[in-house]
């Protein structure tokens, strides 16, 4: 099965079942590095980073980044963190986005811009960390 799917399946998965990432208090087990990565994946896919840092709620943005490097996506936790120091370095911009309701503004024009970015780049994490998301995926069966 592609990678993708099953990392969208997955995301699914754990929302269907009530669980989300701000319930996942440690990012050193396979299950929340899986269910972190498949978050990410999902959100990032369908609505760019705008969608995966509203999501996130200000939540699990810092845990993310130990996942990348746990899982070795390299690129993905580059351009996350030029989306984590953006979010930083307009607070107020970025807590007025969380509170608004996923409409247009400069704050998510500019991560669109950083989606754009990272789309443009070879390495998006299902590729760069292919086979450690399909380890953490069998053993997740």
């Amino acid at each position: 099965m592609d990678i993708g799917i099953a990392l969208v399946q997955k995301c699914e998965a754990a929302r269907e079942a009530g669980l989300t990432a701000a319930m996942v208090k440690e990012t050193e087990s396979d299950t929340t590095r899986l269910i972190l990565a498949s978050i990410f994946y999902a959100d990032v896919k369908s609505g760019g980073f705008a969608k995966f840092v509203y999501n996130a709620n200000g939540v699990y943005l810092p845990e993310m980044v130990d996942v990348l490097t746990a899982i070795g996506a390299e690129n993905t936790n580059s351009h996350l963190d030029a989306v984590l120091n953006y979010c930083v370095s307009h607070h107020d911009d970025y807590v007025a986005f969380l509170e608004g309701d996923f409409t247009d503004s400069s704050f998510k024009e500019k991560l669109n811009a950083l989606t754009e970015s990272y789309e443009a780049s070879e390495a998006h994490m299902e590729i760069e960390a292919a086979d450690t998301l399909q380890k953490l995926l069998d053993h997740a069966k």
